[in-house]
């Protein structure tokens, strides 16, 4: 069998059984000293390596044995240091699986009811929230101008007995600003109402719409690995520079590795909008579906969708357009990667005590994802004009 050497993942020898039991010898530094295969040393390797973690054969090839993985990342927590947070991260994981799982189980099921209730308690709860707010903001400023009569207008207390009045008024001031903004804006807050109310009526009777985000996750999930597994294979090749005692080895990259990188990194985010595109334009597509097909009856909640005739016609008819605006949130997305990579880069030499260094990162940054949610925004109501009148990209963008 072949068993990957300490080193990484670029060399295998010829083992005569592989490694197991390594879990009970407690950390790396113990593994590594401690277990040695019996194996067929090859041009590529001169000595049989250690056995840092526990394997399995899987084929012809000693892979990790998934029994033991909570004691093998433990055993990488150990040697990367506690301090480090990703082995934190990673480790808190594993210990919390079970809650995690029942809190993900507790909130779909809570998130299928709130939809289906939403029906019915859309609009009330916004106009309650609106009166919530006005009522809050009334007696919390009455609550701080009567708390000014505890703070006698003596020496020593005058600032906090003005600081009372003072945050009152203010307190009054905001609340009335926000009385007369819902009062000018009351015919535009009842159209919100409406609409609040037809999606919510568009949702409860097409269930199956709830299921559709977590099938697109569900396709992002293999892709995410896929590319993941990639760019390991990519990033492996290079010069190894070993180094004694550790079962990890840094490697020297040559120039058009870090471009193919780059290029695989803007495909993956590519691929990721674009099927994000879909599902927006299956959900526009259907709900136009919904609309139409109530034939001009407000009152009636039925209506014909079908989610493979929308993505049919995504696919048929739409896919340009879809793979256009994928195309720009992905050029923007390989735009913050690359300057948070030159962010990193920088402040690895020369640190990032400079405080005009950190106004322009932080400027930068923002206006990079104001841009970024302004395309984002602009995409998916064109893909909403191009469900409901079927025209190209830019027409409907505009």
């Amino acid at each position: 069998m072949k068993g990957g050497s300490s080193s990484g993942l670029y060399d295998a020898v010829c083992v005569k059984e592989c490694p197991t039991g390594v879990a009970d010898l407690g950390t790396i530094k113990a593994a590594v000293s401690t277990v040695k295969l019996d194996c067929l040393t090859n041009n590529d390797v001169s000595k049989c390596p250690n056995a840092p973690i526990d394997t399995k054969p899987v084929g012809s090839l000693c892979l990790p044995d998934p029994s033991k993985a909570k004691a093998t990342i433990e055993k990488l927590y150990s040697a990367f240091g506690k301090n480090e947070n990703l082995t934190q991260y990673i480790v808190q994981i594993v210990d919390a699986k079970v809650p995690l799982l029942i809190m993900l189980g507790v909130v779909f099921i809570v998130t299928i009811s709130y939809i289906y209730l939403l029906r019915f308690i859309g609009k009330p709860i916004l106009y309650i929230s609106m009166f919530a707010i006005f009522v809050f903001g009334v007696l919390r400023g009455g609550y701080v101008f009567m708390m000014k009569d505890k703070c006698a207008p003596v020496k020593d207390v005058i600032n906090n007995y003005q600081y009372c009045q003072i945050g009152a008024i203010v307190i009054w001031v905001i609340t009335g600003l926000y009385t007369c903004f819902v009062c000018c804006q009351w015919n535009n807050i009842a159209l919100g109402a409406a609409i609040l109310h037809c999606s919510s009526e568009y949702l409860s009777s097409n269930n199956r719409i709830v299921l559709l985000p977590t099938l697109t996750y569900a396709l992002l999930a293999p892709i995410t690995v896929i590319w993941v597994v990639s760019t390991t294979y990519l990033m492996s090749i290079g010069t190894p520079e070993f180094q004694e005692g550790s079962f990890i080895a840094k490697i020297t990259y040559e120039n058009h590795i870090n471009y193919i990188f780059w290029v695989y990194l803007f495909g993956f985010f590519w691929v990721v909008a674009f099927v994000l595109a879909v599902e927006q334009f299956v959900i526009g597509a259907t709900c136009c579906m919904w609309y139409y097909n109530r034939g001009g009856d407000d009152t009636s909640t039925s209506g014909n969708v079908s989610i493979s005739l929308a993505f049919g016609w995504s696919v048929r008819y739409h896919l340009g357009s879809l793979a256009m605006g994928s195309f720009l949130i992905a050029v923007i997305s390989l735009i913050r990667a690359i300057f948070e990579y030159l962010v990193k880069k920088y402040e690895s030499l020369a640190g990032s005590e400079n405080i005009a260094y950190k106004m322009a990162t932080c400027c930068i940054r923002c206006v990079l994802w104001c841009l970024d949610s302004y395309v984002k925004f602009l995409n998916k109501n064109a893909y909403i004009q191009i469900a409901l009148q079927s025209k190209n990209f830019c027409p409907s963008a505009w």
